[in-house]
């Protein structure tokens, strides 16, 4: 995604496009904040202005934009985005980019499933872990709820995002 001439062809070549690649948790933006900036939030914008008006873009942004809300509330699109992390507040401006330019952003929670390596840094995969490994699970912060999707349902979204729900959706 840093290889605008590599994705100016790609996307050319593209009806939907889903930004996927970013740097992902706040530790890691932490870490590398140059490039948390780069990817998360240069990239989408470098899309943004590559797109043709019959191109669509559905853009993944993160449960991290909603920051510490301080409510037991559940979040929806009208929950102020309020994030406190580099991570949060990437994939937030990245979504206002994707917006304006009359794409539709998917705020996603937590996904879980299957992966080609093992995710324990995932809350859901690493309680299962725990639960087969220990034989137990220890909650932390048990008050606190936590919205976990899996991911066959993030890619249906995209799908109906991308597909008939485009036009109800933007």
């Amino acid at each position: 995604v840093r290889d605008l001439r590599l994705v100016a062809r790609l996307v050319a070549k593209a009806d939907v496009v889903v930004p996927l690649a970013a740097l992902v948790g706040a530790p890691a933006c932490t870490a590398d904040p140059w490039t948390a900036r780069d990817v998360n939030l240069g990239s989408v914008l470098g899309i943004v202005q590559l797109l043709s008006p019959d191109q669509r873009l559905v853009y993944p942004n993160t449960n991290s934009g909603y920051g510490a809300s301080g409510s037991n509330r559940p979040c929806d699109e009208d929950t102020p985005l309020r994030p406190v992390s580099l991570y949060g507040t990437t994939k937030c401006e990245a979504e206002d980019a994707v917006l304006a330019a009359g794409g539709v952003s998917l705020r996603l929670a937590t996904i879980y499933g299957f992966s080609p390596r093992m995710r324990l840094d995932l809350l859901v995969n690493d309680m299962v872990h725990r639960a087969v490994t220990d034989r137990a699970v220890t909650l932390f912060e048990a008050h606190h709820r936590r919205s976990v999707v899996h991911v066959r349902d993030v890619a249906r979204a995209f799908i109906h995002a991308s597909t008939e729900g485009y036009a109800s959706m933007s």
